[in-house]
């Protein structure tokens, strides 16, 4: 799995002490719905929005419920 992290993103995992793993396990196990531009799965407590890019997730943000 090819993970490709924003900006946005990065910072928001650095504030909620969200890690790399638990990103990894959002987009494996999450629940997942449809937003206007990507996906957004949800896991545990937190969720994750992403794009599809071929083989690559872009993940633009990370947010706690």
């Amino acid at each position: 799995m090819i993970i490709r992290l924003t900006d946005h993103a990065r910072q928001r995992m650095s504030e909620n002490a969200i890690t790399l793993e638990m990103v990894r396990n959002a987009l494996k196990y999450g629940s997942r719905t449809v937003q206007t531009d990507g996906l957004k799965a949800t896991y545990g407590y937190y969720e994750v929005a992403y794009k599809k890019v071929g083989d690559i997730y872009v993940i633009k943000t990370v947010m706690v419920r």
